[in-house]
């Protein structure tokens, strides 16, 4: 009786390998999951140049000599002249490296994306905004990239000139090398 049932046992087991094989479901991959995964993560097509890993999302970190870099970028900024103050909102900036080195994404001193705050209305506070655009990765001179930046408006009401500009997290602001800013003039944060 014993032997009857583990052949029933393994003839099962092999039916089912059999119909799951098949199937095309081998393995771990369901059909069209690997699709999904890349559409959803954007790593469609990424390759990275030390594993040859098809599906990276680590970026290379490229070393550069700050001390000499030619420091540039070029803004388009989304955004609307209203927005509600002691809230957070979310801008859309396209943003052109003009700089001669790569910005890179990752490393201990990241290139990203910061603004502030100066007063129009007299009393209103000056406030540099904590918020930051994380780049989608490596940005190479010449070219342009949208960067969604977390914007955290003053409780005080009244009118701002909004300055974006980039940053190398850690080192310095692209403007304290004499880098052009975006202004966004007299945007109204209030109630």
């Amino acid at each position: 009786m014993k032997k009857f049932i583990t052949l029933i046992s393994l003839t099962a087991i092999l039916i089912i390998s059999i119909l799951v094989l098949s199937s095309g479901c081998g393995g771990n991959k369901l059909p069209g999951v690997e699709e999904i995964i890349n559409e959803t993560t954007g790593n469609e097509g990424k390759t990275d140049s030390k594993t040859g890993d098809e599906n990276a999302t680590a970026e290379e970190i490229v070393e550069v000599n700050y001390d000499n870099a030619e420091y540039g970028a070029e803004y388009t900024i989304h955004m609307t002249q209203y927005i509600p103050s002691g809230k957070e909102t979310m801008v859309k900036a396209t943003v052109k490296n003009t700089s001669d080195f790569i910005w890179n994404v990752g490393g201990p001193n990241p290139v990203r994306l910061g603004y502030h705050l100066d007063e129009v209305t007299p009393g209103s506070p000056q406030f540099d905004g904590a918020g930051r655009g994380i780049l989608p990765h490596n940005i190479k001179p010449g070219e342009s990239v949208d960067i969604f930046i977390p914007m955290s408006t003053p409780d005080v009401p009244g009118y701002y000139n909004v300055n974006f500009d980039m940053v190398i997290e850690g080192i310095l602001w692209f403007s304290s090398k004499g880098a052009p800013t975006h202004t966004r003039v007299r945007v109204y944060f209030g109630p």
